[in-house]
């Protein structure tokens, strides 16, 4: 079976790769001729052959591997996710479990790409270590302060590719609504509209470079 597994993922993407391969004499048929998938049998439990997680992190992230793999297998650090019944629905589903429990946000890719527990433990502290060097924001402190608060990391990533790119308009979405069958209230549209800027400070908010950094400030209303 691995070496069928190897040929194979010798030829396709990761994720068409089948995660188990059993050998059949022939393939149980249903009365009008189809795969009776039903009659098929359950793949076995793929013996553990790595490492034991070492860090409070990689238990964690091992914890929600078995959780969302549903298994009972004795899964390792060094575990495929994608040998063990992985697909992209469930590693869209790892990483939301990643957020919720570390409160750093992965990407599929990032599954796909580092489909392990030590990969995806690499990604974390990574991910960690940028967020600690950052400069913490002050809620507020744009409106009720006399400095102007820093950009975030993905405000901070945006505004470089500002630089660089000029009037590029690639991250605007331009929106067109219709509304039909009469009885709309311009006056009232524009109020609610002001009220909702009123309220939420980032749509007044411009980025302004100081000394080489973006800063936010927060326009009146």
């Amino acid at each position: 079976p691995e070496e069928i597994r190897k040929h194979v993922a010798d030829r396709l993407p990761e994720h068409l790769v089948p995660a188990h391969v059993i050998g059949l004499e022939r393939l149980p048929l249903t009365p009008n001729g189809k795969i009776d998938k039903r009659a098929l049998p359950e793949p076995a439990a793929v013996a553990a052959s790595g490492r034991a997680p070492r860090t409070p992190l990689e238990e964690t992230l091992l914890a929600l591997f078995v959780r969302v793999l549903d298994t009972t297998a004795d899964l390792t650090v060094d575990d495929d996710f994608f040998h063990h019944g992985g697909h992209s629905l469930l590693a869209a589903r790892l990483t939301n479990h990643i957020a919720d429990a570390l409160g750093v946000r992965l990407t599929i890719r990032d599954a796909f790409g580092s489909p392990t527990v030590a990969g995806l433990a690499e990604l974390v502290a990574a991910e960690e270590d940028v967020r600690d060097i950052l400069p913490p924001l002050v809620a507020g402190e744009g409106e009720k302060g006399d400095g102007l608060p820093p950009a975030s990391f993905a405000q901070r990533r945006l505004w470089l590719l500002s630089q660089l790119d000029g009037d590029s308009a690639a991250y605007n979405v331009p929106m067109v609504v219709r509304f039909e069958g009469g009885g709309l209230d311009p006056a009232a549209l524009e109020a609610a509209l002001g009220d909702v800027v009123e309220r939420h400070a980032p749509l007044r908010t411009v980025f302004e470079g100081v000394d080489g950094e973006p800063r936010q400030r927060i326009l009146p209303p």
